[in-house]
């Protein structure tokens, strides 16, 4: 009778370790994983919004399960203990899920060995992340500039359903922002220079003081002679119209309005 029960309880798990496999279902939110309408017992879903995995229980109901990648995946084993895979065989390292990309294996673990393993992270192609990686890495393509039929066959085509035809994006010294102008476009600028809307509204003021009287008088030959008189014959104040300079010293150079930044790159999704 315990040898009987035993077999069942086997063959239980194994049986429900392919479903988990064959259903493996991705690209929904965390809510909406657990208000799904019409999921199968036995499913197993991956959140891509947290990495949360979520079984369906014989309820249709949707379960947090954190075991679930240890309990149904192989353990990933280094070439020195008998590690041997095939391109596309998928391990568990750590908790997280990685695919062979090479057929190959060393004694250096999936999440140090890119050249052979990629993180299943269940990314979609246009996802975007910042990171401190230098270059290129597990399908994440650098957003520098660079003309895209430098990239794989296969990144050109996700990057054309993109909208992108010629060069990729060009992160540099700007600030991702949903601004409503052509996806993948910069615009806007790091500089400022200032017109005269931009400063306040205010007169400079003074006050020109100057006295300038003149005589006139028949001994000197200025005025009338007539008169035979050196008395002066009148006096004239004269008003002058004058315009004074003011300099600011300035340079018209623009205003650096970058705020403070950490610098990073910037990555797109693109598959390998």
């Amino acid at each position: 009778m315990k040898k009987i029960i035993l077999i069942f309880i086997l063959f239980t798990n194994y049986t429900y370790a392919q479903i988990t496999l064959n259903a493996l279902r991705t690209n929904l939110t965390d809510s909406e994983i657990t208000n799904l309408s019409s999921a199968v017992p036995g499913d197993t879903y991956i959140s891509s919004y947290s990495n949360k995995i979520y079984s369906i229980n014989h309820q249709g109901l949707a379960e947090e399960n954190t075991n679930q990648v240890q309990d149904f995946l192989a353990i990933w084993k280094a070439d020195s203990a008998g590690g041997t895979y095939q391109t596309n065989d998928i391990v568990n390292h750590t908790g997280d899920l990685y695919k062979n990309i090479t057929a190959l294996n060393t004694d250096v673990s999936p999440d140090a060995d890119n050249s052979n393993w990629m993180e299943m992270t269940f990314l979609a192609v246009g996802d975007i992340k910042q990171g401190f990686q230098p270059s290129d890495h597990n399908g994440w393509i650098k957003l520098d500039g660079r003309l895209i039929t430098s990239l794989s066959s296969s990144q050109q085509t996700n990057t054309i359903s993109l909208g992108f035809s010629t060069n990729l994006p060009d992160a540099k010294s700007s600030v991702l922002m949903q601004n409503d102008s052509t996806l993948g476009s910069v615009t806007g600028s790091n500089t400022k220079t200032i017109s005269q809307s931009n400063l306040p509204n205010i007169n400079l003021t003074g006050t020109a003081i100057f006295n300038d009287s003149k005589s006139f008088n028949s001994e000197t030959g200025n005025g009338n002679s007539a008169f035979g008189s050196t008395t002066p014959i009148a006096n004239y104040a004269i008003t002058k119209n004058v315009s004074v300079n003011v300099p600011l010293g300035g340079s018209d150079t623009p205003l650096d309005i970058t705020p403070q930044t950490l610098s990073v790159n910037t990555f797109v999704y693109l598959g390998n």
